[in-house]
């Protein structure tokens, strides 16, 4: 399929939820599998591998392997496909998101984690799953100082930051990231199915940002494992 101008790329993605699926996901975890992009959501991996063929087709992804390789078969936005990302993002812009308790064993130990390095300092905790954002903890301070609006708009920066988890380093993953604002951070950490969790704090000398990051992959680690 050829389509002309960017516009029409732009509406042929938002066209369909599957093709919008992968676009958001591609744009913000990087490179990854038809598998990993159906994780942790309720929508068949068929229609998504569809999808993909779909926006190959249409020079929005590409395949990053060998076309002959069945498994690992990586894709990632093509240069244009970062071109339609730029105009379908403010389509996207209203991100659905609430505010609610841990659902899941997961959710609660990363919390637990976060509450016992940081104490008071904890501001925000929040995930999203790549359909919708969820507020898991608001310190009270926290929900005072921001509006409705302003969360929104957070939100919807967490979101669509596409994050660089695909470092080229040899042998090795790249799973979170640190972002130092001038009153606060936020530790960002991406599981491989894709979803994010966020970590915002107040920051002074006494916070050990690695730490933090090591309890938090400690936990994950622990769940995965099947561990108490």
């Amino acid at each position: 399929m050829v389509l002309g101008s960017l516009e029409d790329l732009s509406s042929f993605v938002l066209n369909s939820k599957y093709r919008q699926h992968v676009v958001v996901g591609l744009a913000r975890t990087g490179p990854t599998t038809p598998t990993e992009l159906a994780a942790d959501t309720d929508l068949q991996r068929s229609h998504i591998s569809r999808a993909v063929s779909e926006l190959r087709d249409s020079d929005i992804v590409d395949l990053q392997v060998a076309d002959e390789r069945t498994v690992g078969r990586y894709y990632d936005l093509t240069e244009t496909g970062e071109k339609v990302w730029e105009i379908v993002r403010v389509e996207l812009d209203e991100i659905s998101w609430e505010r609610e308790a841990p659902s899941t064993d997961l959710d609660a130990a990363i919390l637990e984690t976060a509450r016992a390095e940081l104490g008071d300092r904890l501001r925000f905790f929040g995930k999203y799953d790549g359909q919708r954002a969820v507020l898991l903890y608001v310190a009270p301070d926290a929900g005072a100082e921001y509006t409705d609006a302003e969360l929104d708009a957070g939100i919807r920066e967490v979101v669509h930051r596409r994050l660089d988890m695909n470092l080229e380093v040899p042998g090795k993953q790249c799973w979170s990231q640190v972002f130092f604002f001038e009153s606060e951070t936020i530790i960002m950490v991406q599981l491989d199915g894709g979803t994010l969790y966020s970590v915002t704090f107040d920051m002074d000398d006494d916070v050990e940002v690695i730490a933090i990051c090591r309890s938090i992959r400690e936990e994950i680690t622990s769940e995965w494992n099947g561990s108490d």
